[in-house]
């Protein structure tokens, strides 16, 4: 995966911290992997691995960011498919 950290003006930020986490909630799990960091690819561009739905159905993405703007997250709810 490939996150993109931005300010609410649009412009790149390079965070102090980012952490990157998920789970299915309705069925009270996270990931059976250890999403992580692994690259700055610069301009507020990082590649994250280890990134893996063993399973359909409902997911949720979180993103940690903190950096010298402040501290905020983002949520992203997705479907795998069988």
């Amino acid at each position: 995966w490939l996150v993109q950290v931005e300010s609410s003006a649009g412009e790149p930020v390079e965070p102090t911290q980012l952490a990157f986490d998920g789970g299915m909630p309705q069925h009270r799990h996270g990931f059976e992997t250890r999403p992580r960091v692994t690259d700055s690819l610069g301009q507020g561009v990082f590649r994250v691995d280890g990134v893996r739905f063993h399973m359909p159905g409902s997911w949720t993405l979180r993103v940690d960011v903190a950096a010298a703007e402040g501290i905020d997250f983002a949520l992203f709810d997705l479907e795998v498919g069988p």
